[in-house]
């Protein structure tokens, strides 16, 4: 196995560890059982630097001048520009052509474009280019080009990550000093990896920003796009980065053709696999893919959805019913089927905590203790602890299909053990923008608790943290309690974060009985055979990066 290795060196100690993100989550199972890591072998890290150790399998030859191809799957998109949206269904798409100025695995970064990345200090970080980088129409890149990026991000203002960038200053052909307005630990890596980069001069030659015809420096070109129906790439012939060993994951060419196609219904999808038109297909559904399993001619990949972690909370200010009285609430989290709502979505594991197993900074020791697991009867017996009299306990939920489940099935485990539980439904709109510290029509509420980061801080963010709720001094959910707002907002800031802290936040959240994860579902994948690893990043799989066995033999026409 040959490793392809990425030093980027920050004052002497590494950049991994101060900077968390996001990678692969999953593992791939085909039909003889094997199991293959997405990440490949665990990265090697030494006092100035970090590897990243990647199987070199995966790529695949065309034969007799035919060029091999890969065709799959993906959302919709109408557009391709590069500073317009980094949705992720929009950065799978983008990403095959557009290279980020960094990416995540864990707590590891790598960049297939910067020789060194530097912090400085809290609040600035140094960019050091490689030399010679030069895009599909041949025009160079440089730290002018990466200036230019950045500032065109801001005054475009469709990406709110890049708000926080205070100050760009060129120190030279290939470096760039980058200065943050506040010391998060997930300032850099939230910007860095929703930064896509082209030359100044392909973008401004672009009569429509690159909506249609993007033009990158990775390995791929776009040589066809009709919005809502598909995008075609090509592997280039002259890619700039001549040292293999230079190459990550992110950004390997293992097929020469890559075509995506944006089906909407599950059945094309099926049926696509099924005539061999498809070799990759994602969102297929549950049901659907249980007719796959078993069939040696597919495997099925299942990686946990990071960003799918929902979580029950409860109303914490006076106006919830069920603030003031800590057996009512220990009570209502017991009562819960944490794996029935799991089994009406499909696969994937239970929650421990309100985010998954797989999240940077995790305590497995969570595992093995309780969490509110379903105890009927020990809520029948909270319940007689409490000062409940029967009056309506008000469910809040979105009025989508998933929510509207949810809390049907939670609404009928409550009234089975005593609890007078009502839906209170609002339409999708107006469920994004409520503020749910200063809402008084609810007592508990379902909501998404996980962070496409897949770091655990992050998630304690949204849960304790008083810099997202609309009342000053209270966590989202209108809680006042001053050491777990302290704790959630130290853990975010850069160096904040420690077992310790995060162990007390989870402590504090569950003896207080504030609220608890429900679960968190697999993406599920469906590829043909000859498929063996899916490369999924954070809540999207990255088409180029896929590998196979070396006899694949679909080919462009």
């Amino acid at each position: 196995m040959k490793k392809k290795m990425l030093a980027l060196v920050m004052a002497g100690t590494l950049v991994s560890g101060l900077l968390a993100g996001c990678g692969g989550t999953g593992t791939t199972t085909d039909s003889a059982g094997t199991t293959a890591g997405t990440a490949g072998e665990p990265s090697t890290l030494s006092a100035d630097a970090m590897t990243l150790a990647v199987d070199d399998g995966g790529s695949v030859a065309g034969k007799e001048g035919k060029k091999t191809k890969l065709n799959c799957t993906g959302g919709n998109v109408t557009e391709l520009g590069p500073f317009t949206n980094v949705g992720a269904g929009h950065m799978q798409y983008r990403g095959v052509v557009y290279m980020k100025l960094a990416y995540w695995v864990g707590n590891d970064m790598y960049s297939d474009c910067a020789e060194s990345i530097e912090q400085v200090d809290d609040y600035s970080y140094r960019i050091k280019l490689y030399d010679g980088i030069y895009d599909s129409n041949g025009n160079p890149f440089d730290a002018s080009d990466l200036v230019f990026c950045l500032e065109e991000i801001k005054n475009i203002g469709k990406i709110s990550y890049h708000r926080q960038i205070e100050k760009v200053e060129q120190e030279d052909d290939l470096t760039v000093l980058i200065t943050l307005d506040n010391n998060l630990s997930s300032s850099f890596r939230d910007f860095a990896d929703k930064t896509l980069l082209v030359t100044k001069e392909s973008y401004e030659a672009s009569p429509d920003g690159m909506a249609t015809d993007p033009v990158g420096f990775t390995q791929y070109k776009v040589t066809s796009f009709i919005p809502s129906s598909s995008v075609v790439y090509e592997k280039v012939e002259d890619y700039w980065q001549k040292d293999e060993s230079k190459i990550t994951r992110h950004y390997e060419a293992n097929v020469d053709v890559i075509e995506m196609h944006m089906l909407t219904e599950a059945a094309q999808k099926v049926s696509g696999l099924q005539t061999g038109d498809l070799q990759l297909a994602n969102e297929l559904g549950y049901v659907n893919v249980t007719q796959f399993q078993g069939n040696p001619d597919f495997m099925i990949d299942e990686q946990l959805n990071i960003s799918d972690c929902l979580a029950l909370f409860f109303n914490m200010t006076d106006q919830g019913a069920c603030a003031d009285d800590l057996a009512l609430r220990q009570a209502i989290l017991y009562a819960i089927d944490k794996q029935e709502l799991l089994d009406s979505q499909g696969l994937g594991e239970t929650l421990k905590d309100f985010s998954c197993s797989v999240y940077n900074g995790f305590n497995e020791e969570w595992l093995t203790k309780d969490a509110y697991d379903y105890n009927p009867e020990k809520a029948k017996e909270l319940l007689k602890e409490s000062h409940y009299n029967g009056e309506p306990i008000r469910l809040l939920s979105s009025a989508t299909e998933i929510y509207k489940t949810l809390a049907e099935i939670i609404t009928a485990n409550l009234q089975s053990v005593g609890i007078n539980c009502e839906m209170v439904v609002r339409e999708a709109a107006a469920w994004t923008s409520a503020t749910f510290a200063s809402a008084q029509e609810y007592d508990i509420a379902i909501k998404g608790a996980g962070y496409a980061s897949g770091n655990i801080e992050d998630s304690y963010k949204k849960v304790g943290s008083d810099t997202v709720s609309d009342i000053p001094g209270t966590t989202f959910f209108g809680w006042k309690n001053q050491e777990l707002i302290d704790l959630c907002n130290e853990v975010t800031v850069i160096g904040g974060m420690t077992p310790e802290k995060i162990n007390q936040i989870h402590d504090i959240c569950y003896e207080n009985a504030v609220g608890m994860g429900l679960y968190c579902t697999y993406t599920q994948y469906v590829a043909s055979g000859d498929v063996t690893d899916v490369w999924q990043y954070g809540t999207y799989y990255v088409p180029n990066a896929t590998h196979f066995k070396p006899d694949y033999a679909v080919y462009a026409q």
